[in-house]
């Protein structure tokens, strides 16, 4: 409840995102939205106000959504949309991208419809053995925005948990700082996570207590395009936290583990973490390893 941190507030309600106060009257204000976009499996939306749905939610969930097709398409599980040129203009095609063999072959389909006619009777005479081919592949996301979205997502995720404690928290204003494009993204809090078997929730909270970086938390979050991924997003807890801090945790996240008990659960559950795919897509060079077993409980 709103009134529990802000006394002064009753019969209003804050969007989490931007802050700004509606009262109960002008409910109409407020939409429903999920932290992971429906798109990708997400269920269970959150209130956030209209104008911070449909700007900045639209546009980043777009990011993220095609950036999870670029891995199925990398993955060989859906088509890659590339394109090269000739001295007759551009061709457009999907590839799907398999294992090169030839059994399993890589296929290029030419997409007619968004190529040049004359650029396509070209391809005939430029197809030979020893030809060269350069493909220049569209994966229609901006790798900032991905991870903004991811951010976002868990940010809302951690809204849903600890309501508006964590909105009106200095963790919780140094997350919007980034979402609002005061701070420059940070490019080390998003891992892929391996769960040692199936979570009892799409989204799962965790905080941690760890010495030199002090609380913060580590948000689990379940997409499902063609394959189902689980990414954890590192935030700043209540008290805020260094960033640079923070992005150490991910130093060298193949030797990282959390073990947690998620809430509700009878069991433990263990997670391991590798490096965010879309950084290795990117080339991004690991930090000098830290290693070693993060435990959330």
């Amino acid at each position: 409840m709103l009134t529990k941190v802000r006394p002064d507030l009753n019969g209003v309600v804050s969007c989490p995102l931007c802050l700004r106060e509606f009262r109960f009257g002008a409910i109409k204000e407020l939409s429903e939205e999920h932290p992971v976009s429906s798109k990708l499996g997400g269920t269970g939306p959150t209130l956030t106000c209209r104008v911070c749905n449909n700007t900045d939610g639209t546009k980043l969930e777009k990011h993220l959504v095609s950036a999870m097709k670029a891995m199925d398409g990398l993955a060989g599980e859906a088509a890659l949309a590339a394109s090269w040129r000739n001295d007759k203009g551009n061709v457009s095609a999907d590839v799907q991208w398999q294992l090169g063999t030839k059994e399993v072959p890589i296929t290029i389909r030419i997409v007619g419809k968004a190529s040049n006619p004359a650029a396509v009777d070209a391809v005939r005479s430029q197809l030979f053995d020893g030809a060269r081919l350069t493909l220049n592949f569209n994966f229609d996301f901006i790798p900032e925005r991905y991870w903004k979205a991811i951010l976002r997502a868990g940010y809302l995720t951690a809204f849903e948990v600890h309501g508006y404690e964590w909105v009106f928290s200095a963790g919780a204003a140094q997350v919007r700082d980034v979402l609002d494009g005061k701070t420059a993204v940070p490019q080390r809090l998003v891992m892929e996570a391996f769960p040692h078997e199936e979570p009892s929730s799409p989204r799962i909270i965790m905080p941690t207590l760890l010495g030199g970086l002090g609380e913060f938390f580590v948000v689990l979050l379940r997409l499902v395009s063609k394959r189902t991924r689980y990414l954890a997003v590192l935030l700043p807890g209540k008290p805020g936290c260094d960033w640079d801090l923070l992005m150490r945790v991910s130093s060298n996240p193949g030797r990282t583990r959390i073990q947690t008990t998620p809430q509700g659960s009878p069991s433990e559950l263990l997670i391991d973490l590798e490096d965010d795919p879309i950084s290795r897509l990117r080339g991004i060079p690991p930090l000098t390893p830290a290693g070693g077993k993060l435990l959330a409980r």
